[in-house]
């Protein structure tokens, strides 16, 4: 049906649309995390785990390896970013020197 309407292009972020609501659906919330290495399946629970305190609902952790990421991890659940990265740490030493 996507393919017959034109939409192709789009059809990744309609997949990640209907992640994101059966996901509302079940009182969970999905983090789309980028980090510069793939995480352990241990480092992705306590990420989930502290993500949980933070938006007080179940998270389920996506992670997006990206290098451009030098450290740390940017999280991001709904409209709400998370950085952790060294770069924004980094920028923040700055600003307070």
């Amino acid at each position: 049906m996507v393919v017959a309407t034109g939409r192709a292009r789009d059809l990744g972020r309609i997949i990640e649309s209907f992640v994101a609501m059966s996901a509302h659906a079940g009182d969970k919330e999905v983090a789309e995390v980028r980090s510069a290495i793939d995480l352990t399946e241990d480092q992705r629970a306590r990420l989930a785990a502290a993500l949980a305190k933070v938006t007080g609902r179940a998270v389920e952790v996506k992670v997006i390896v990206d290098p451009t990421v030098l450290g740390g991890v940017v999280a991001q659940v709904g409209d709400t970013v998370i950085d952790g990265s060294v770069r924004h740490r980094l920028q923040q030493l700055r600003e307070v020197l």
